[in-house]
């Protein structure tokens, strides 16, 4: 099990079958997904999903109990997560319904009945298979390591779930806290609703550094869709869809496919677009981290290319080299690779990958060129997407 990060779309299993991607039916194919009562759907179960290569993962719909007011048992969504899933998340309550500012006793009344919840959901999974993964709140080190202390009394559980913190400022990056908290844990983690690029990139350099796979989700590429959002492959920033008017800026299985006026009449393939998009970033996000120096230049670029960060770089570059390296590090955040040898390596560690296809290498290269802001000059690449549109 090689260590990485890996991103989960949230599966709404209503799509018409072309656009089911953890099917052979649509031209991507994507086996890693979560899957919620409330989204996917409660009658769904694992006989719909085809495939020895999928890899469930099972929201229990705590955020859609508290702010749909939704009433649901904690045995009922252990009993549709058996029903469906490989590993499945307790059901918790956001303390953050309350507020983003709640206080201690609105956090301790959470935890006392989220973690109940996990109790009784891990007392009737034992015997089962699926894996349970017991959900964390908190915005601090502290309130994290004082609910996974109570989660944790009485026993252990095979993975755990994180609610991520979103930065309020320029210099303000909660998350970072979280993932300090995550490094002393050697345990899987899963991170709730967050898929910016520059926690992708230091999510993947954690998870080499503590050897384990971290999966994170975000209904972006869906919600995007729906409001005629488009991820652009050179920025991964949404931009309104009826920008374009002939010509679209990518060469993905869905945009090398199908013309301007069909996807602007189909919301599903500009979510298949979107989500190709994500799953590419991540890729790329794992080739750099298994080397400092590329670690080190995407997070430059992702730095850079974001002006929010850009003004408080160095404020950006201390918070992650100290997670990544310790808090009394000297580790310079600048690499050591040119942006030609920087580009050239990701390259070949592109045609080195394991688990991908031939397009989707050939792809992720073009993408890296897109991302860096380079034009395209390998013939061989232009070739091969041509030839697949051609399919």
């Amino acid at each position: 099990m090689s260590p990485r990060a890996i991103y989960l779309p949230v599966v709404n299993y209503d799509s018409k079958e072309e656009f089911k991607y953890w099917t052979n039916n649509c031209p991507i194919f994507y086996n890693n997904l979560l899957v919620s009562p409330f989204t996917t759907g409660w009658d769904k179960n694992r006989r719909h999903f085809d495939g020895k290569t999928l890899k469930i993962y099972a929201d229990s719909g705590g955020y859609q109990v508290v702010t749909m007011d939704k009433r649901v048992a904690s045995l009922d969504v252990l009993r549709w997560q058996q029903r469906i899933a490989h590993i499945a998340f307790t059901l918790d309550i956001p303390p953050h319904h309350f507020s983003k500012n709640y206080n201690k006793d609105q956090f301790l009344k959470c935890m006392y009945q989220s973690n109940k919840n996990a109790d009784l959901m891990w007392e009737f999974n034992k015997d089962y298979d699926m894996q349970l993964w017991g959900v964390i709140q908190g915005k601090t080190y502290d309130e994290l390591k004082m609910w996974y202390e109570d989660l944790t009394k009485g026993h252990e559980y095979d993975g755990y779930c994180i609610a991520l913190s979103i930065h309020k400022s320029d210099a303000d990056l909660p998350w970072i806290e979280q993932l300090r908290f995550v490094s002393t844990i050697p345990k899987c983690f899963h991170f709730l609703g967050w898929s910016e690029p520059l926690f992708v990139v230091v999510l993947a350099k954690l998870a080499q550094k503590m050897n384990l796979r971290y999966t994170y989700d975000s209904s972006t590429p869906t919600i995007g869709a729906r409001y005629g959002q488009y991820i652009e492959p050179s920025s991964l920033s949404p931009v309104p869809f009826n920008k374009y008017k002939s010509k679209l800026p990518c060469m993905c299985p869905t945009c090398s496919r199908h013309s301007v006026e069909e996807m602007m009449d189909t919301t599903q393939l500009l979510n298949l677009h979107n989500l190709y998009m994500k799953i590419s970033f991540c890729r790329l996000a794992n080739l750099a981290a298994s080397d400092d120096d590329l670690f080190k230049y995407l997070l430059d670029e992702i730095i850079v290319m974001r002006p929010n960060y850009k003004k408080s770089r160095d404020v950006v570059e201390s918070c992650v080299m100290r997670l990544l390296y310790g808090e009394d590090c000297q580790e310079s955040a600048t690499s050591s690779y040119g942006e030609g040898e920087a580009i050239e390596q990701l390259q070949i560690k592109t045609t080195e990958s394991e688990g991908l296809t031939d397009f989707d290498k050939e792809y992720l290269q073009q993408f890296i060129m897109k991302f860096m802001n380079k034009k395209c000059n390998n013939w061989y690449i232009l070739q091969s997407v041509r030839r697949f549109h051609d399919q």
